[in-house]
């Protein structure tokens, strides 16, 4: 009898040590996840706040268009805008780095 309980303690000495193990696994498993959602949410910020940035310059592209006609200048300050809109993107990255 006394055998049994002592195989009992040491399976329960076992679990007791993998449930904690898992346990610690799981938990710096919630670390990471939860900084990757923290960069996710971060991420779309910047995508949403961009895209809408773009919506209005296309916005004042059609406003222009639709005053002006269709000239050249118009077109070359639109697509000009953009990319100084990139380089500033560009700018903000490599210094958030």
């Amino acid at each position: 009898m006394t055998d049994a309980i002592v195989k009992a303690d040491i399976f329960f000495v076992v679990t007791t040590i993998a449930v904690i193990a898992i346990a610690l696994v799981l938990c710096w498993l919630m670390v990471y996840l939860i900084r990757i959602l923290r960069d996710v949410k971060d991420i779309s910020g910047r995508v949403n706040k961009e895209s809408k940035a773009v919506v209005d310059e296309l916005d004042a592209f059609r406003l222009q268009v639709k005053t002006n006609g269709l000239q050249l200048r118009n077109v070359v300050r639109f697509f000009l805008r953009l990319t100084q809109r990139k380089k500033r993107i560009a700018e903000r990255s490599t210094t958030h780095k």
